[in-house]
């Protein structure tokens, strides 16, 4: 049976050149995982991944939470930018399983 998870993060690497919030790691074979970043934004906290079937079509969703508001472990640019644009992490996003 394979075994699909997601990482979330709460602390995000801001060293690292492309920064990811939440990560989708699909298993191929034994202990063999490939990586997949997942489409939302990574100046978000995350705290909290749930699989369930939201739609009833047979298939796992991904419902996400982060707490958008707590900017403090931001880069200081990245701070600057919450801070004085449009820039609204989304508190919870669903990702829906297109797949079949």
């Amino acid at each position: 049976q394979r075994l699909d998870f997601v990482i979330v993060s709460n602390f995000v690497d801001w060293r690292h050149p492309n920064p990811a919030g939440a990560i989708l790691c699909r298993q191929k074979s034994n202990f063999q995982f490939t990586q997949e970043r997942l489409p939302l934004p990574a100046q978000a906290p995350y705290f909290v991944a749930h699989a369930c079937d939201l739609d009833e079509d047979g298939d796992s969703d991904l419902l996400i939470s982060g707490f958008p508001f707590l900017v403090e472990n931001l880069p200081r640019d990245e701070k600057e930018k919450a801070k004085t644009s449009a820039f609204q992490p989304p508190s919870l996003s669903v990702l829906k399983n297109l797949a079949k």
